[in-house]
C-alpha cells in the first residue's frame, strides 16, 4: 500500500494517507478525512522521511481519483459559499453571539459546514449550530 502527503480544505490541512494505487504529484483525489471525504490534492509521496518532517501528520486514505461529476459538486459547492457566508452572518446578528465569522467552509458531499471565527472570549454556539 502506497503512502502520500494530501492536502485538504480550506485550510490546506496536510495528511498523510494511504492508497491502494499510484498517484502523481498534483493529482486531485477524493479522501476520507476525520472530517468526512474531502477533495485533495496530492502533494508526494510520504516517505519516512518526508514523515519526520512533518509535526503531527493527520492520517486518512484516499479513497479514488476525483471524477468529472465530483469536480462539478466542488464548483457548485464553491458557488454556494458566498450565499452560506451571508446565512452564516446572519446567524450570528440573530442569536447575538460576540463573534466575528472569517469563513466558511462545506466538505465535499455537504454533509458538514465549518464555520471559522474569532471573539475575545469563550463562545457559546449551541444555539447557532441548533439553526
Amino acid at each position: 500500500m502506497s503512502k502520500y502527503v494530501v492536502r485538504c480544505g480550506r485550510m490546506r490541512t496536510l495528511y498523510v494517507m494511504n492508497s491502494r494505487s499510484e498517484h502523481p504529484r498534483g493529482r486531485i483525489v477524493i479522501a476520507r478525512t476525520n472530517r468526512g471525504l474531502e477533495r485533495g490534492e496530492v502533494l508526494c509521496e510520504a516517505t519516512d522521511r518526508v514523515i519526520a518532517q512533518m509535526s503531527d501528520p493527520l492520517n486518512g486514505s484516499i479513497q479514488r481519483d476525483a471524477t468529472l461529476a465530483d469536480e462539478h459538486e466542488y464548483q457548485q459547492i464553491q458557488k454556494s459559499l458566498d450565499r452560506d457566508f451571508e446565512m452564516c452572518k446572519g446567524l450570528i446578528r440573530e442569536t447575538g453571539l460576540p463573534m466575528s465569522l472569517v469563513d466558511v467552509e462545506r466538505i465535499f458531499g455537504g454533509e458538514l459546514v465549518v464555520v471559522y471565527y474569532t471573539a475575545e472570549d469563550r463562545v457559546d454556539f449551541r444555539e447557532l449550530v441548533k439553526k
